[in-house]
């Protein structure tokens, strides 16, 4: 596959994911994303946060699996989907600020199964959150010959 094919790929699916209703309803968006990283950023509401005033540990842990999520879809070939199978969170610090930013990258990937790693940084860089996940690979091997009508 050209690169110029696997950024229209890319691109293509950082679209679907962003589109889900999960990302609209939080207001998710991609910022950067290139071969095995992405960036995705989230506007902090009143409506996200927990009764101390700090972004709820639910909404961290779905802006770092979909980050990492993100990062994941830039390797993967047309008809393969990724599920999360384990997520490991670790909470550092509180979610505050106008905007979170998470970083997802992708440690290792596999036929069947991929683990990435995450980070939520405040815009003042500090650390909030740390997360580890794995993801199994549903649909056509990544290691058969790509089928020439997907």
């Amino acid at each position: 596959m050209e690169q110029t094919d696997r950024g229209i790929l890319h691109s293509d699916r950082l679209n679907r994911l962003q589109s889900g209703p999960v990302w609209k309803l939080l207001g998710m968006t991609v910022v950067d994303a290139s071969e095995g990283h992405a960036v995705l950023e989230l506007p902090v509401r009143v409506d996200l946060l927990q009764g101390m005033g700090h972004v709820h540990g639910g909404i961290l842990m779905t802006l770092l699996d979909s980050a990492m999520a993100a990062a994941l879809g830039t390797l993967l070939r047309p008809g393969v989907m990724s599920v999360t199978t384990q997520l490991n969170t670790h909470f550092l610090s509180p979610g505050s600020g106008p905007v979170l930013r998470a970083t997802g990258s992708v440690v290792r990937k596999g036929a069947q199964l991929a683990v990435t790693e995450g980070k939520v940084f405040d815009l003042n860089d500090r650390l909030v959150a740390t997360a580890t996940a794995e993801f199994f690979l549903t649909g056509p091997s990544e290691t058969s010959p790509p089928r020439q009508d997907l």
